[in-house]
This record gives structure tokens, sequence and C-alpha cells, in this order.
């Protein structure tokens, strides 16, 4: 994913999610990651939380990347 944000030229930081995600258990067995957008406010999952059309693309365009370099590896 850094490498990803990298090449599209995107900002990125490393953050530690201190929520209870998924992650927290597949972190035990494999390397892990989550893409994270831009949100109204820094709100999400509340009504008043949104994302513009252009921080959703990046996301997406993030992910794609990412995936298809690890489809090389």
């Amino acid at each position: 994913m850094e490498a990803a944000s990298k090449e599209l030229k995107l900002t990125q930081k490393h953050m530690v999610s201190r929520v209870y995600h998924d992650t927290l258990f597949m972190a035990r067995i494999s390397p892990m990651g989550m893409i994270f957008i831009p949100c109204y406010k820094g709100y999400s999952h509340k009504p008043e939380g949104h994302a513009s059309p252009e921080d959703i693309e990046n996301g997406v365009k993030v992910l794609a990347l990412t995936l298809a370099k690890l489809s090389l590896s």
C-alpha cells in the first residue's frame, strides 16, 4: 500500500488503529494493512461523515494497485 501510494503520488502515513478490527486477529497469521481515506471532520461510521468522490477514487486506486503488485509477487 505504501508503494502504491507513492507511485500514485498520494500522501500517506503509518497509523495504528486502536479500534477492534478484524486485522487484530488476522495480523497474528499474516501482515496486515488498512486503507483509510479522509472523511469530513474525521468522522467515520456516523451519518454526518462523508468522503469526497476524489478521496474515494484515490482509495480504490491504492487498493487496485496494491492487489496488482501482490499478484506479481
